[in-house]
């Protein structure tokens, strides 16, 4: 795949990334609006149970996290090869944004649940955990070398991911 082709889906991935970022700014900060104006929507006695279902959520995205990405690299590894000109194969570039997709798609559920959990209960963790995911997924946005480095890694050879080479 010619370096343009890998320079688009960087582009993309780097669209998609920030928006999933942006929605739960947006999000959270409607939450914050809401509670700060107006009192939590139930102020019940047993708040504790949604923070605990918070916490449990966080702490269940990590493994899920790591395994998600570590199975779909093992499965990538065998069958990663460059073209014979040194350009990167497509199936190559669709693993890593599926990688990076992944991993933003399980930061994003615990932010967007410390969100609900704070227009229900106004417990503090929430917010904090909103932004947490919020900055986890602005640093998954890649950088310009990352598609070289996560085919170097897989294959061993630094591929041309160049931005015009054809």
């Amino acid at each position: 795949m010619a370096g343009a082709e890998a320079y688009g889906v960087l582009r993309a991935l780097r669209s998609i990334l920030t928006a999933l970022a942006l929605g739960v700014l947006a999000f959270e900060a409607v939450g914050v609006t809401l509670v700060a104006r107006n009192r939590p929507f139930t102020a019940g006695d047993d708040t504790h149970v949604l923070v605990s279902v918070l916490v449990l959520v966080c702490l269940s995205a990590v493994p899920a996290t790591i395994y998600g990405t570590r199975g779909l690299t093992n499965r990538l590894r065998p069958r990663a090869r460059l073209e014979p000109d040194g350009s990167v194969p497509a199936p190559l570039l669709r693993g890593f944004r599926g990688l990076r997709v992944i991993q933003a798609a399980f930061t994003e559920g615990p932010a967007l649940l410390g969100s609900v959990v704070y227009l229900l209960t106004a417990h503090w963790l929430g917010p904090v955990v909103g932004a947490l995911g919020f900055a986890r997924r602005l640093l998954l946005v890649p950088p310009s070398s990352a598609p070289s480095a996560f085919v170097r890694d897989l294959t061993g050879w630094i591929p041309d991911v160049r931005r015009g080479n054809a």
